[in-house]
């Protein structure tokens, strides 16, 4: 099995493990093609890097690294900064 990464486009974030599970779980969520969930072109978070997210109800922000992320959610749909 693969390694959990979360991939972002620029403003899209998915959990998979890789890049043609990411799209297919925001084609689902959105019904975007590939070229509308292009973006600024994918990428996977290094393991260590830290992700900020900020819910819209009551604007707690939680810093935790990529890895952290994929333990605490699993695979799917993450976060967006557009919606």
């Amino acid at each position: 099995m693969s390694k959990l990464k979360v991939w972002h486009n620029g403003c899209d974030y998915v959990i998979a493990e890789n890049l043609d599970e990411a799209k297919m779980f925001l084609h689902k969520l959105t019904g975007l093609d590939d070229e509308d969930m292009e973006g600024d072109g994918w990428q996977p978070y290094d393991d260590s890097d830290e992700i900020s997210y900020t819910e819209d109800e009551n604007q707690t922000t939680t810093k935790l690294t990529a890895e952290a992320w994929c333990r605490k959610i699993g695979k799917g749909y993450f976060a967006s900064n557009e919606w």
